[in-house]
């Protein structure tokens, strides 16, 4: 029979002779000392346990995104601009210019240079090369890009050459590149009559966006050239494509292609991460404004700050995550002490409530 089952019995003397029998429950017995410190010290055991892996949790997970100012020389930038800013360059000197994909051309009545398309399939587009000779002048005033419009940057600083890919779905139409032309300049292109011209005055020439964008080449007049800021954009990337091979062997790789840089993580003074020269940087960027970019005898260089969701470094495989896990943004928000003694004050607190859990219990 269990201890709960067992009954007490007492004769109780009536005033008439009689005796009654009288049954009780007996109270069930306690549970020995040592049983009690056994189960103490399994409640404190899952409780410490649960702390361990909340703590392990929180040295694990990463923050869902953080804001990251990049300081960065590269040879390549790729990057999207926003959806509701139209990106303007302007008033950059160059010694030549070549554009292709282009949708239509203004040829600033050079009467020498009725455009001629490029018909490839059911695809027409415009193309030319034009360089200043001596006593000409090429002066990029205008490219304004659309929003939502990928560009990429490729740049050769020892040629002084810039190569800008500008590829764009439903906004093409409002791209345009505008160039004054000046003095002595060589236009090549379908078309042209004459190639070598004599301006007395400046003429713009414009160039509107093909279906999907246009690709240009700029040779620079001066060894560095900055672009305006702020851009707002909201992508970026920073790795080469090299197409190898040819023909149905052909075939795209992915190479890296920065050469110096920081990141400073703005919400942790303390934490900058530095970038050398071939190591492979991933990032998703969610919205960020170029405060800088330019090009000069390194490469391309920006100065961004956004809010990144993913930023990594090194080959697939051994990547490095540099965004921030939960621990070290509370080590952050509360300073390490305060972290470490909330999580040592959390034992007694589990330890006390498991005695009192037990007390009840009996």
């Amino acid at each position: 029979m269990a201890d709960r089952d067992r009954l007490e019995a007492e004769l109780v003397p009536q005033a008439d002779g009689w005796l009654n029998l009288r049954l009780r429950p007996l109270d069930p017995p306690l549970p020995p000392r040592s049983s009690a410190r056994r189960r103490i010290r399994r409640v404190a055991f899952g409780m410490g346990a649960v702390f361990l892996l909340g703590t392990l949790a929180l040295a694990l997970k990463r923050v869902s995104s953080t804001v990251v100012t990049a300081e960065l020389v590269t040879s390549n930038l790729q990057f999207r601009t926003d959806r509701d800013v139209q990106l303007v360059l302007a008033d950059l000197p160059l010694r030549r210019a070549n554009v292709s994909r282009a949708g239509s051309v203004q040829p600033g009545g050079i009467s020498d240079w009725p455009p001629q398309p490029r018909v490839d399939g059911e695809r027409t587009s415009y193309g030319a090369s034009i360089e200043a000779r001596p006593g000409g002048a090429i002066l990029l005033t205008s490219l304004s890009v659309p929003p939502e419009s990928r560009v990429s940057l490729r740049a050769d600083p020892d040629k002084r050459l810039l190569r800008v890919e500008i590829r764009c779905d439903s906004a093409c139409g409002e791209g345009e590149l505008a160039l004054g032309l000046g003095g002595a300049v060589r236009v090549q292109g379908s078309g042209v009559r004459r190639g070598d011209l004599a301006l007395p005055v400046s003429r713009p020439v414009g160039f509107g966006f093909g279906e999907d964008g246009i690709s240009l080449d700029l040779h620079l007049a001066g060894a560095e050239a900055v672009f305006p800021a702020p851009l707002y954009v909201d992508s970026l990337a920073l790795d080469r494509r090299d197409v190898l091979g040819t023909g149905a062997e052909e075939r795209e790789r992915s190479a890296p292609a920065v050469r110096s840089g920081t990141f400073q993580f703005l919400s942790y003074p303390d934490r900058q991460r530095r970038v050398h020269r071939g190591q492979d940087v991933r990032m998703a960027l969610e919205q960020g404004v170029v405060d800088h970019l330019a090009l000069g005898r390194e490469g391309i260089q920006v100065i961004l700050t956004g809010r990144f969701s993913s930023l990594s470094t090194g080959p697939a495989g051994i990547r490095r995550n540099l965004v921030p896990t939960w621990l070290e943004h509370l080590h952050q928000l509360l300073g390490l002490q305060l972290v470490v003694v909330t999580i040592l004050a959390a034992f007694p607190v589990a330890f006390g409530v498991a005695r009192w859990w037990l007390d009840e219990g009996e």
